[in-house]
């Protein structure tokens, strides 16, 4: 149908040239715009929804709203959800048709709306049905790229039964120019009662008819037939099941040119919004073009001015009250539901529970908010610098693990760590000392309690491990030793041995600490490392940073055990010490322990308790036995009690210094005792240990210093030179491999380039909400 002049008599139905249009376009827009998102914003947002009966007259009426000529044939033909967009306009008519994918192939909401053009905008009316069609077979085959059914040959088009017959997915419409009304509107296909190949497409089209009018934000526009009963209509049924106090749904009466006279009083009633069927919005009728006049090709001004006529001039419609006559033709149709729509958007007159416009601004704010943040947390995008980028990538990792090694605040978790491995490594070598008991082997049985003198050798072990050593021991060892010494000379290879018995078990316990540190350090890299690259998982450069950083901390554990072996071989080399005076101090201490341990131990088995004796006569008096068979003598001087020992040590030490031995102390006086027989092991205990407790404490500080030194802090300066190096910044080619380094992977260019398209969309959508007044 072509166009023409405007019908006389409709102005007053026409609200597009009124300020009040300009603001209602100005809302579709919006609504319009956040739409296209799609389920990313969980919005209900206000629109009319299409339904009726197959063959009740949808299409004719959708073409005479839209003024555009839609697919028509026997059976169905609306496939899909078409959204017309209508704009009033003084610009030339034009006419845009795109696909918006918001459902997978099973009919699931994918979480996403993606909107793709479908071809150039349409300046011929006369091609929008075929371009219809076009687009609706692109979307019944959405695993194909839809430009190839942009010149499909019409005799193609037909569906064949094996195909996908419905879709969920949107072709959307938007038309533009004089003589439409700003509306937006979703078509859906008809329902039908039963199908003769597949009856499961009656449930489908029935699901989706109730997916949409079930929110309640839509307005229901009804179509019903006036060829059939009204209670036959299920179109009718959808409509009440969802809006039950009909405060959402428009019935619009079509078909009335096929109305029998003895029907009139039922539709009368219908059009009167009396009866069973009331609804809130009330009923319109309008008179469309039979298919014959169609196939002639009438226009759609011609069509409203037959439409005009005939209800002028048919008496039921003639005579039909005034207010009833409001409702009458398509142009006063069109005209109340672009005022429905615009109060729905603006104020919810028709449900005041539906959110409005400052709600969705609030949801718009809180989104691009979101989004943002998304965006925000997939980087900076596409470097103009790749080089400068790439090295600043590096030096990040670089001061990261800096932190780590030296233990700034945040980053105490590898000093930590590695602290107490080393104290774990002080109690085990600690656990290696000899023991040595001053008793031999029989005395033993009788001597059970010795402990160490930690007075001397400072602290004890958690648990003793080392060889225990009594004094036959010590001496068998001597004599294992014993070639050409002369009598009182302990052969000095005897000594190495016993000080270097315990020295051999420190190489795994060293092994075993800087086991346990190195793997702590190369996942802490690890952690560093993704942090700071793992965003380029799909590009060369995470797997050459990984690569380069193994390589560097595998030759440094390996350098590092050099050095730890280097400092263990020290100590295997034999005693060695500068510090004299700590170990004769020890030597000297442990001696005299020693000796006194020996002059205080129990030396023979205790005797046992002698038999009982009969009751002696003797009984004490004043502190003397008498007696009790002899008279009591005369009471005789009770002698005096015995000096205390501080008075008898003090009398030696004087009778000693008028002898001549000046400066004894009391201290001195274990070395007065007559020699013991063990001596000679006794010095040899002392010495051992003595050197135990030199070597003990340099181990303990040399291992962890060497590890500290050789291995954990020069590692972040040396990763970093070899990521220099092995990432070839020097190159002539240094620009191009690092801009492979830092290119994005497809999935998160795709995610960027449809986050940045929502930042758009929504921050076009909130500017125009602010341009109305909504917002701040």
């Amino acid at each position: 149908m072509g166009d023409s002049q405007p019908t006389p008599g409709q102005s007053n139905a026409d609200i597009s040239n009124s300020l009040y249009a300009l603001h209602t376009q100005q809302l579709f827009d919006i609504i319009d715009q956040i739409r296209d998102i799609g389920g990313k914003l969980d919005l209900d947002l206000p629109r009319i929804v299409v339904i009726g009966n197959q063959s009740a007259g949808k299409s004719s009426l959708i073409e005479a709203i839209a003024r555009i000529t839609v697919p028509r044939g026997a059976g169905t033909c609306t496939r899909c959800p078409t959204e017309v967009r209508l704009r009033s306009s003084t610009e030339p008519w034009k006419c845009a048709i795109s696909l918006r994918y918001e459902y997978d192939d099973a009919g699931n909401e994918t979480g996403g709306s993606i909107l793709v053009s479908f071809g150039e905008d349409i300046h011929d009316p006369s091609q929008v049905e075929i371009m219809l069609r076009r687009a609706q077979i692109a979307v019944l085959n959405d695993e194909y790229n839809p430009r190839i059914y942009l010149d499909v040959d019409p005799a193609q088009m037909e569906v064949p039964d094996t195909q996908r017959q419905f879709s969920k997915n949107v072709v959307c419409i938007e038309v533009s120019g004089p003589l439409l009304t700003d509306l937006t509107f979703v078509d859906l296909p008809g329902i039908i009662q039963h199908h003769p190949t597949d009856p499961d497409l009656v449930d489908l089209i029935k699901s989706m008819v109730r997916e949409y009018i079930s929110d309640p934000s839509a307005l229901i526009l009804c179509t019903i037939t006036m060829k059939d009963d009204p209670e036959n209509q299920a179109a009718l049924r959808e409509a009440k099941a969802a809006d039950p106090e009909g405060k959402r749904t428009i019935g619009v009466l079509t078909k009335p040119d096929t109305l029998q006279s003895e029907e009139e009083a039922l539709w009368i009633s219908v059009l009167n919004n009396e009866g069973r069927h009331r609804l809130n919005l009330g009923y319109y009728i309008t008179k469309q073009p039979t298919q014959a006049e169609v196939q002639q090709g009438i226009s759609f001004d011609t069509a409203r001015k037959n439409e005009v006529c005939f209800f002028e001039t048919v008496e039921i419609w003639r005579d039909l009250p005034i207010d009833v006559q409001q409702n009458v033709g398509t142009p006063r149709l069109t005209s109340a539901l672009s005022q429905l729509l615009s109060a729905q958007i603006r104020n919810s007159h028709v449900d005041p529970h539906v959110a409005l416009l400052p709600g969705i601004f609030d949801e718009i704010h809180e989104r691009l908010d979101q989004v943002n943040e998304t965006i925000a947390s997939l980087g900076a995008g596409p470097s103009a610098n790749p080089v400068a980028d790439t090295i600043g990538l590096c030096d990040q990792f670089t001061r990261a693990l800096n932190r780590y090694t030296t233990g700034t605040d945040g980053f105490e978790r590898l000093v930590q760590h590695n602290n107490r491995a080393f104290s774990a490594f002080k109690t085990a070598i600690r656990g290696t000392a000899p023991l040595f008991l001053p008793y031999t082997k029989q005395e033993l049985q009788w001597n059970h309690d010795y402990l160490e003198p930690t007075s001397i050798i400072e602290d004890r072990a958690d648990g003793e491990n080392g060889k225990t050593y009594n004094l036959e021991a010590v001496k068998q060892n001597i004599k294992d030793a014993t070639t050409r010494e002369l009598p009182f000379n302990v052969p000095y290879t005897a000594k190495v041995r016993m000080m270097l018995l315990p020295i051999r078990r420190w190489e795994d316990l060293v092994n075993t600490c800087f086991g346990t540190v190195h793997p702590n350090v190369g996942s802490i890299i690890e952690h560093i490392i993704q942090d700071v690259f793992g965003k380029f998982d799909q590009s060369p450069l995470l797997r050459l940073v990984k690569d380069i950083a193994e390589q560097q901390l595998a030759a440094r554990v390996a350098e590092t055990q050099q050095s730890l072996k280097l400092l263990f071989g020290i100590e295997m080399q034999g005693p060695y010490t500068q510090n004299s005076h700590y170990i004769s101090a020890t030597r000297e201490k442990l001696i005299v322990h020693y000796r006194d341990t020996r002059r205080q131990r129990v030396r023979r088995a205790p005797s046992p308790p002698p038999p009982p004796s009969p009751p002696s006569p003797w009984v004490s008096r004043g502190g003397v036995y008498v007696d009790q068979r002899v008279p009591m003598p005369q009471p005789m001087p009770i002698p005096s009690s015995p000096p205390p020992r501080y008075a008898i040590i003090r009398d030696v030490i004087s009778n000693l210094a008028s002898l001549g031995f000046h400066g004894v102390t009391a201290s001195d006086f274990p070395r007065l005792v007559v020699q013991d027989e063990w001596e000679e092991e006794i010095v040899v205990m002392a010495e051992t240990r003595a050197y135990f407790q030199v070597a003990y404490k340099r181990i303990i500080d040399t291992i962890p210093q060497a590890i500290d030194f050789v291995f954990v802090r020069p590692l972040a300066d040396i990763i970093h030179r070899a990521l220099i190096s092995g990432l070839q910044f020097d190159s002539p080619d240094a620009h191009e491999r690092c801009k492979a380094y830092l290119a994005e992977s497809p999935q998160k260019a795709a995610q960027r380039q449809r986050l940045n398209a929502d930042r758009e969309r929504l921050e076009r959508a909130r500017e125009a909400l602010r341009a109305i007044g909504f917002g701040h």
